[in-house]
């Protein structure tokens, strides 16, 4: 369970890296697509290196105290697996999220003109 609990917080942090870097692109006059694909590709290095020395970090850990071998294993194949998920699907949950925001804006602003005219 405190496995569990740390694997989130760090894959909370893997995709406000990657949202934030997204949502930055967006403001500089990048599409949707392009800031989501941008973010993946750009910022690839730092979030690989950061799980890599993570996991580094719990391998002896996970290899050599009995006790802290579920933790350890909990969150090592977590975050390999998370690391993974997020790079795969973060371009696409982006993309679907921002298209929802955006239409439902547009949505809005032709309500108000109708009621406002």
């Amino acid at each position: 369970m405190i496995g569990l609990t740390g694997l989130m917080g760090i894959v909370v942090n893997n995709t406000i890296m990657l949202l934030d870097f997204a949502n930055q692109e967006r403001a500089e006059g990048k599409g949707i697509i392009d800031a989501a694909a941008d973010a993946v590709k750009i910022r690839f290095r730092p979030l690989v290196t950061t799980s890599f020395t993570t996991v580094a970090g719990l391998l002896p850990l996970a290899l050599t105290d009995p006790f802290w071998e579920p933790l350890a294993f909990t969150i090592i194949f977590g975050l390999v697996s998370s690391t993974l998920m997020v790079i795969i699907a973060f371009p696409a949950f982006y993309a679907a999220v921002e298209t929802v925001r955006n239409g439902r804006r547009y949505l809005q602003q032709r309500i108000a003109k109708v009621f406002v005219s």
